[in-house]
């Protein structure tokens, strides 16, 4: 789940998915001998962690964004003006 934060965010989600849909394993045994699993409250750690991704992520597309938007700006005015020089002459 942390790589699918930081790198990958389909494996954040698809991590989440299961905790959403499914109980999951732990390898460790309780007194019984069946398999521990992970506690419900997972299921808000993963919610909040999703948000905070998608937060994240739309923060640095914004970012980028707001940095390519001038320089395909000045790039189109110049593809602009040379095809306004090739059709006058």
């Amino acid at each position: 789940m942390v790589t699918g934060f930081f790198f990958n965010p389909p494996r954040l989600w698809a991590a989440c998915s299961q905790v959403f849909a499914t109980r999951v394993f732990r390898r460790a045994a309780d007194e019984a001998g069946y398999l521990k699993t992970w506690p419900k409250s997972m299921e808000t750690v993963c919610a909040c962690l999703i948000v905070l991704n998608t937060f994240c992520w739309g923060w640095v597309m914004f970012v980028l964004a707001d940095q390519a938007v001038p320089v395909v700006n000045v790039a189109c005015r110049i593809v602009i003006e040379a095809c306004r020089e090739w059709r006058n002459g």
